[in-house]
């Protein structure tokens, strides 16, 4: 039997990573984790510092339609119309990356993750700014798209060592404070509307 056929069998198992025992050690989901981390600290030690840090974080999809019985997974959206809607069924990857220079397009990626079921772009979004600044002497500027304007993600990062620039949606409403307590009635949530230019 070749391998490509063997690897096809129903019968197959994928090999466990052991030691010498034959104790399994480690799950190769933990394995990848620790690969990408030594992968991101050895391109931060060649990353120079003079200069403060601009990364960038987005989340992509990867459409995967024609794959029913593929293993987790989920909605995304996408490009690609399904019943007039931009959805579409695969994986979602979240992406962090160093952009090293004012003009040009190419960045190097330092932690590239792909988004389980039981997470949310935002959730990996924060805990990959989380582990990357622990490794940075100096603070950073991450920029963000519009999906990661929300409250959610702004809570995440809140006590994360990194000044975050987003975008945010021409039709999100920015409240002020609200006014003091009147005396009567329910306070008052929110202040007033601010324009955002």
């Amino acid at each position: 039997m070749s391998p490509e056929t063997s690897i096809l069998s129903p019968n197959y198992h994928s090999p466990q990573c052991s030691d010498e025992s034959g104790q399994v050690s480690m799950k190769p989901s933990m394995i990848v984790a620790q690969i990408g981390t030594k992968n991101m600290k050895l391109y931060l030690r060649e990353i120079p510092t003079k200069q403060r840090l601009i990364i960038a974080g987005d989340h992509t999809p990867w459409p995967r339609t024609e794959a029913p019985t593929l293993k987790d997974r989920t909605y995304e959206h996408g490009a690609k119309v399904i019943s007039g809607k931009p959805i579409t069924l695969g994986h979602g990857y979240s992406t962090i990356a160093w952009i090293p220079e004012d003009k040009g397009s190419w960045a190097l990626p330092l932690r590239h993750e792909r988004i389980t079921s039981f997470e949310t772009p935002i959730s990996k979004a924060a805990f990959q700014l989380r582990q990357l600044c622990q490794h940075l002497k100096q603070r950073p500027i991450s920029l963000w798209d519009s999906e990661y304007g929300c409250a959610k993600f702004i809570k995440l990062t809140a006590d994360i060592n990194a000044d975050l620039l987003i975008r945010l949606r021409p039709n999100r409403c920015v409240f002020g404070a609200p006014r003091p307590y009147p005396g009567k009635g329910r306070p008052a949530k929110h202040g007033q509307i601010q324009e955002v230019v």
